[in-house]
């Protein structure tokens, strides 16, 4: 008797499953300079200015945080925007108050490095000054050659030993020649660290913030490569 024939078992269909979404990127998170010191007149906002430019122009994305109720640094940007000129390295700013700072500064998002210019009323300020210290990854100090600056800067400079904080010194509108630069200079090196490009005293360096520009966006301007040695110390201490 022949085999019966074996039926074959149907094969079985199993639901195709679609392919899981790809995972967002999380985004990343920016580094962050606070550009400080207890003083009117040390440079704060003009060493912002330069940092932010330079790193833009390096290919970073950049958000200056204007934290000052005086509002230089967001009108400098506004004349920025304003000015037509083509080729100007992008750059995003924002004005905050010093109540709410740390909490914007926290959510924004996209950046690779965040600038902050603060106010010279720290003790005004004290516990929001603590908020933005915890939250930056470097703080800056710019400090003219005088006894009033350096009476000002040096106590500040403890402040951030006492919390912990990467900081250095950062010598603003010198007279190279001049012995108060010199003592000056191995006076703040007792004290903490100085980057060791300081910005000279011209007159075209302070002048190009009327364009809403800075020596750094002018290739040829007096002063610029002591701008960008500055950038280059920020740069390499911040692993931008």
């Amino acid at each position: 008797m022949a085999d019966a024939a074996v039926a074959e078992k149907p094969k079985s269909k199993r639901p195709k499953t679609a392919p899981a979404p790809a995972a967002e990127a999380a985004p990343k998170t920016p580094k962050k300079l606070l550009v400080s010191g207890p003083k009117g007149g040390l440079g704060k906002t003009g060493c912002s200015r330069i940092i932010g430019v330079a790193a833009s122009i390096a290919g970073l994305k950049v958000l200056l945080v204007d934290a000052d109720a005086q509002g230089s640094l967001a009108a400098w940007h506004e004349l920025r925007e304003a000015s037509g000129y083509e080729s100007l390295a992008p750059i995003d700013c924002i004005a905050v108050d010093m109540d709410h700072a740390a909490e914007q500064i926290t959510n924004a998002v996209g950046y690779d490095l965040i600038i902050i210019d603060t106010p010279n009323a720290v003790q005004a300020y004290r516990d929001q000054f603590v908020a933005l210290i915890g939250l930056a990854d470097f703080v800056l100090i710019p400090t003219g050659a005088t006894f009033d600056d350096r009476r000002s800067t040096i106590p500040w400079m403890g402040v951030m030993k006492h919390h912990g904080k990467e900081a250095a010194f950062v010598m603003n509108r010198v007279k190279r020649s001049t012995v108060a630069f010199r003592e000056a200079k191995k006076l703040l090196l007792k004290e903490g660290r100085l980057c060791p490009a300081e910005i000279p005293d011209l007159e075209n360096i302070h002048n190009f913030a009327d364009q809403g520009l800075s020596a750094v966006d002018i290739d040829n301007a007096s002063g610029r490569d002591d701008c960008m040695g500055l950038w280059h110390f920020i740069r390499n201490e911040m692993r931008l």
